[in-house]
């Protein structure tokens, strides 16, 4: 049976490679299916992470009871920074470093508030907030004019980067984050573009993915051993059977 698989890996123009070497490619577009890269060339069954320079790493946080939501990273932010929440809206920073927004009896705190007022004054609606501290992010709606923003509601949170002055998804930077992946028993390592769907609402925006326009670092145990491309040509996705890879021509 395994002769009569490998005959036919073969007929379809599939090969094994003696020499490991690391291959970074594309994956032909299949219909239903998430789009792909494939890394190989990696040890089989062992973890290593990627460095993605346009990141937009994805949080699940809770409004308290002033419907604040409070999202922490272990990041460096860059100011001006943007969050997409599952309300469907992109909201950027309008305050940086200031005191954080405080919660009182239910209430926002007089400092807050005057924060809030001078942005009206200067034409904002006043219908929401955000304030960034260092590396955390401070998102407030006012529910009476937002009833779904209510207290307590629960969120899902894209981190965006900074805003280059348009709504669209390239107009955010993304920021510098790595992720972790495991190969599989061939040492094949499976990036897919993923958005995130929370509560009836689905994000557009991938958290990680590899893009024609940035440059990528493979890192194990925090030491560079690959940097590629996202410019990447279209490949038939290799093969793994039983721990033996089969690559189609020209891998």
């Amino acid at each position: 049976m395994q002769s009569i698989i490998l005959l036919l890996l073969i007929f379809f123009g599939f090969f094994q490679r003696a020499e490991a070497q690391i291959k970074v490619n594309r994956i032909n577009p299949s219909p239903n299916q998430p789009e792909e890269v494939v890394i190989t060339g990696l040890n089989p069954s062992e973890t290593y992470s990627i460095e993605f320079q346009n990141a937009r790493p994805f949080k699940t946080v809770t409004a308290n009871e002033c419907g604040i939501i409070k999202i922490k990273y272990n990041l460096d932010l860059p100011s001006d920074s943007g969050v997409y929440l599952s309300d469907g809206y992109q909201y950027y920073s309008l305050s940086i470093n200031a005191d954080y927004p405080r919660c009182i009896r239910g209430e926002l705190d007089a400092n807050s508030r005057r924060l809030i007022d001078e942005q009206i004054l200067n034409g904002w609606d006043g219908s929401w907030f955000v304030w960034q501290i260092k590396n955390t992010i401070f998102v407030w709606v006012d529910s009476s004019v937002y009833p779904e923003n209510r207290p307590f509601r629960q969120y899902g949170v894209q981190y965006l980067g900074n805003w280059g002055g348009d709504w669209h998804e390239d107009s955010w930077s993304g920021v510098v984050d790595d992720k972790k992946f495991k190969t599989n028993a061939c040492g094949h390592l499976s990036v897919k573009k993923r958005g995130r769907f929370i509560d009836n609402f689905s994000f557009n925006y991938p958290d990680y993915w590899i893009t024609d326009q940035f440059t990528y670092k493979i890192k194990q145990n925090n030491l560079v051993i690959h940097t590629f491309s996202g410019n990447l040509q279209n490949k038939p996705k290799p093969i793994c059977r039983r721990g033996v890879e089969y690559f189609p021509d020209n891998w």
